[in-house]
């Protein structure tokens, strides 16, 4: 009997093994085949998880400039009323009768040649005292000024060598800027010697300018009579 039960036993635990084994089998292929098994939920998940960023919107295109529409300038016709070409075709009379403009003679501008020859660098001839400067000696421009004057003169003479010995008077005609400075000088009479004649028209045609200006009521053309003979002062 012992040996009935021992035979029989190798029988039952066959089946059952291989039954266990084909389940292990079987699940082991679920589980190995199961992420392939269903594509489109897996494909469904993976879309879900990316996130698309969309482009900013392009900008708006520029509004036109308005273009500034400049205006013609208006063309004027010219016209062909007769009364218009009268008033452009009319000369202006010019009176005949007008007496010419006096011209000023060498005497009035003291420039007459006949007292003494020569001139100095400003181009004033020495004249014989008559002309714009008047006639007779003493000082043209009023008897302060003009004493000023002539001392400004004698003192100049006075310093030069070749006129600090002479003796007598002179008369010359200055011509004076506002600002005291000498811009025209001439001799109007002659000591009679040439040489001596000569070094005063050089002292004359380097003056330097005097201590002030010339007051506004005076002339710039003063006559002055010099007395070349040195004196105090």
């Amino acid at each position: 009997m012992a040996d009935a039960l021992i035979q029989r036993r190798p029988d039952r635990i066959l089946p059952i093994v291989t039954g266990v084994g084909l389940i292990l089998i079987a699940a082991l292929a679920v589980y190995l085949l199961w992420p392939t098994a269903n594509p489109a939920a897996q494909r469904e998940r993976v879309i879900q998880e990316i996130t698309v960023l969309q482009p900013p919107p392009p900008p708006p295109p520029p509004e036109p400039e308005e273009k500034i529409m400049e205006e013609e300038p208006e063309i004027v016709e010219p016209t062909d009323d007769p009364k218009v070409q009268e008033d452009v075709d009319t000369p202006v009379e010019t009176p005949t009768d007008a007496p010419p403009s006096p011209t000023p003679s060498s005497e009035a501008a003291g420039l007459d040649r006949a007292a003494d020859a020569g001139s100095d660098s400003f181009r004033l001839a020495a004249g014989k005292g008559g002309g714009l400067f008047g006639r007779g000696g003493g000082g043209g421009g009023g008897g302060g000024w003009g004493a000023f004057v002539e001392t400004h003169v004698r003192r100049a003479l006075q310093r030069d060598p070749r006129t600090r010995s002479a003796n007598g008077f002179v008369r010359v005609a200055l011509s004076i800027d506002p600002n005291g400075r000498f811009v025209g000088a001439a001799l109007r009479s002659t000591t009679g010697d040439n040489k001596l004649d000569a070094a005063i028209r050089d002292v004359l045609s380097g003056l330097p300018p005097l201590g002030r200006g010339r007051p506004p009521k005076v002339e710039g053309l003063t006559n002055a009579t010099i007395n070349m003979k040195r004196t105090d002062g």
